[in-house]
Order: C-alpha cells, then sequence, then structure tokens
C-alpha cells in the first residue's frame, strides 16, 4: 500500500466540530388507544428508515465525517485540493474542510465532487478518488454491514492493512471482515425520501440505451500449432489471432531486443499458420518487435496478404525504435489497418508527450501478472485505462467513460492453452467486426 505524506507546510487549520443537538423522545403514558396508534407509527417508521439504511444511502442526508474502523481516522480529501483525481486518504480525525463528506443517495461527496474509482476499476488495489460527478456506477456506494460497497466491482472500500498511517491512499477489496473496511458515519441523519409523483396515461418514450463496449477474446503466440489447436482455440471462444511475422533472429540481434537486426526474413511457418487460422474462423493481425520490419513482415506472407485485418507497430522500449508515418502509410498501402502496441510507461520513454499518432486505433499492454485464465473475461476496461499518447482520455460525457479509448489491450504472458504458451488480449468487438 502506497502511503502519501504530508508535509509539515500543508496542516490543516483546527476546526471546531459542530455541536450535537437532539432532544430525547418523552413517553407520556395516554389511555390504550393512544398507545396502540403510537406503538403501531413508531414501529412502521422504525421499520422503513432501517429498510432503507441496510440497503442503500439515505434519499437525502450528511455526514460531516466517514470515519474508519481504524481509531481516530477519517475519510479526507488530501491537502484539501478540491480538484478531479484528488487522492482520498485516511487521516486523522480533525473535523477540517477536507473531512466534511455529504452523502445525497447513492453518492458520496465532498466540495462539489464525488467519491469515485480510478477509470471505473473493478481489481483488488482500484485507487479511490474524487471526480466530477458524472452519474456512473463506479461512484454509487451502499452503505451494508458497516461497509461501503461500491456499486460497480461490488467491492469495499478498503485501507488495506491495519495500523495504517495518516496519508494513505484508500483502495477497493473485495469485502472481507478486516477493520479496515469497516466506516462509520458521524452524524449520519436519514430524512424521508421525496415522494414520487404519480403516474399519468401519458406514455413515456423509451430512451436510446447507451452503446455497450464489448470485448472478444484474442491471443498472440509465436507457436507452431497444428489445425486441432486453432480448433480447439475457436471452440474456447477465441475470434483473433495475432503473431510475428518475421523470425525473431532476424529482426533482434540479442534476445531482449536491445539491439535490433535488419535482415526482416519471413517466418517459416507463417503462412501455414495463416490458414489453420483462417479454416477456424479466426481474424489474423501481425506484428514485428522491429517495426522497421513493417515491409517484409507484411510482403513475405504472399497470397496471404489479403487475409491480414491489422498490422501493429509495435513500439516498446526494447529496441526503441519510434514509428513514422511513412511506416503507417506504407501499412495501408497493402490495404492492412495499422495500429500501434505501447504502453503507459514504454510510450513517454520512446516518444516523450508525442500525441503524433493518437488517431491510429491502440492496442494497450496492461499486463498485471495476475490474470488466471480460468477467472479471466475480456475487457478493455479492466485492467484501468492509463492515458498516454492521446488515448485513453477520461471524458464524463463519453457513454464508455473515454475519449479515444484503445481497442485492445494485453492482459496475459504465458498462459498454457491446450498445450502452447499464449498471450491474453481483449478486443473491441465492434472495432474489430468492422475490419
Amino acid at each position: 500500500m502506497a502511503t502519501i505524506k504530508k508535509p509539515q507546510t500543508a496542516k490543516k487549520p483546527a476546526k471546531m466540530r459542530p455541536k450535537k443537538t437532539g432532544k430525547a423522545l418523552l413517553w407520556k403514558r395516554t389511555p390504550m388507544a393512544g398507545n396502540l396508534a403510537l406503538i403501531f407509527v413508531v414501529l412502521f417508521c422504525v421499520a422503513g428508515v432501517y429498510a432503507l439504511y441496510t440497503h442503500t444511502l439515505a434519499a437525502s442526508s450528511t455526514t460531516p465525517q466517514i470515519s474508519s474502523g481504524e481509531a481516530g481516522q477519517c475519510l479526507d480529501d488530501y491537502r484539501n485540493s478540491q480538484a478531479n483525481h484528488a487522492s482520498v486518504v485516511l487521516w486523522h480525525c480533525d473535523g477540517s474542510a477536507g473531512e466534511q463528506f455529504t452523502v445525497s443517495g447513492a453518492l458520496i461527496r465532498i466540495h462539489g465532487l464525488c467519491l469515485d474509482t480510478l477509470d471505473g476499476g473493478k481489481s483488488n488495489g482500484t485507487k479511490v478518488q474524487l471526480y466530477a460527478c458524472d452519474g456512473r456506477t463506479n461512484q454509487k456506494w451502499s452503505f451494508t454491514n458497516n461497509r461501503l460497497v461500491n456499486a460497480n466491482s461490488n467491492a469495499c472500500l478498503d485501507a488495506h492493512t491495519p495500523g495504517v498511517p495518516d496519508g494513505t491512499q484508500l483502495q477497493t477489496w473485495h469485502c472481507n471482515n478486516n477493520v479496515q473496511q469497516i466506516w462509520k458515519l458521524t452524524s449520519y441523519t436519514i430524512t424521508a425520501p421525496t415522494p414520487v409523483p404519480t403516474a399519468t396515461a401519458t406514455a413515456t418514450p423509451t430512451a436510446t440505451p447507451p452503446p455497450t463496449l464489448s470485448a472478444v477474446k484474442g491471443f498472440d503466440a509465436d507457436v507452431t500449432a497444428n489445425q486441432a489447436w486453432f480448433n480447439d482455440m475457436a471452440s474456447d471462444g477465441f475470434k483473433v489471432y495475432l503473431f510475428d511475422s518475421v523470425s525473431w533472429n532476424s529482426e533482434c540481434a540479442n534476445g531482449s531486443c536491445s539491439k535490433p537486426a535488419t535482415a526482416c526474413t519471413i517466418w517459416g511457418s507463417a503462412q501455414q499458420q495463416i490458414q489453420y487460422a483462417l479454416n477456424a474462423g479466426f481474424k489474423i493481425g501481425i506484428y514485428n518487435r522491429n517495426p522497421e520490419c513493417w515491409h517484409n513482415g507484411i510482403a513475405g506472407l504472399g497470397k496471404y496478404v489479403a487475409d491480414v485485418k491489422f498490422y501493429v507497430l509495435d513500439i516498446e522500449t526494447d529496441p526503441g525504435i519510434q514509428p513514422t508515418t511513412a511506416m503507417v502509410n506504407g501499412v495501408k498501402a497493402f490495404g492492412i489497418t495499422p495500429i500501434i502496441y505501447s504502453g503507459a510507461g514504454m510510450w513517454p520513454a520512446i516518444m516523450g508527450n508525442s500525441t503524433a499518432f493518437a488517431s491510429l486505433p491502440l492496442q494497450d499492454t496492461e499486463v498485471t501478472g495476475d490474470v488466471t485464465y480460468g477467472n479471466w473475461a475480456p475487457s478493455l476496461i479492466n485492467p484501468a485505462p492509463q492515458s498516454y499518447g492521446g488515448w485513453n482520455i477520461r471524458d464524463s460525457t463519453s457513454p464508455t467513460g473515454y475519449k479515444n479509448l484503445r481497442v485492445a489491450t494485453q492482459q496475459s504472458f504465458n498462459t498454457q492453452l491446450f498445450g502452447q504458451s499464449v498471450d491474453l488480449d481483449s478486443f473491441n468487438e465492434k472495432w474489430i467486426d468492422g475490419l
């Protein structure tokens, strides 16, 4: 768990806690009829409030502080930043402005911003932040059994480890019985929800649902397989086959490819593997670890060039070769769609802050190391996209939550399937179908 340490100069001004108010309910003996009526009303109200409290956050409610099961610590807008992407941390409860969260319906607000999971992430360890309220499910929370549960991931607000210090970044984690997932809504009050107007006979037009972001299973593999293997992969739901079309020793002078080679000789099994993949119904893409091999990597496929749907310009720190406009135009001249493969760490190391190729689709590498095939499902959102090169830009007005979102993501290395090692990829279904 990353810990954020606040500088000494950024101490929050002391602030008096609001005084508690309220009067005790006084009971007075009344005739029996009055007692029965009063008991009925009280039981009805308590039952209604209890159901609302345990299943959802109140329709209108306030909480000056949200305190943790860790004694004396509260939910805190780090350094009272009042900005999008502000870190939400644990800090000792001091009643300052950065701890004055309010609860409205399923939203938890402060400074006009909402408690939000970064990029809608669903995996353990997803960062919790503040972001402009946009109504998406990753900003919706329910208070259940003293836990704050995110509607998008069904995971709990979490401080990761017990005994955490001031400044600990909060996250979501699968719900458990640990004290760092226990929360108390201090001075929590519930008010009656606004009555719903009686429906009229006028028909309400059906709203057009937002477009879905459906992903399909793909894999990249540099293996020599037979027809039965490709058939097995297709039967298991895979739709896209991606491979390096030239032999490694002809494009890389060493095992890490830190030194490129220039022979760029077509892989001897390339055409046969394409034929097997076509027979099994796959969409086919190719790449070269050395992007300067693009021409030989395509032309060497002979009659199968027409079956290649996309070519990946592989932009990695080894060998660290930059893409060029000539490469892009050359790939297009073959009638093939060019795309970029890179990552949030690799692209800046090679290209700096350049957005010159943002008009091309992106295959993003987001290998987390914890993907197991039995639990894996294709997704363009998980792991959460990171912005770089003009791609994956957070946009609350977009139905997907992003502008220029990647069309594919590599999520796992070296997964064994039917006796062969493959990397697991997810592809935008609509994009693949359009190729």
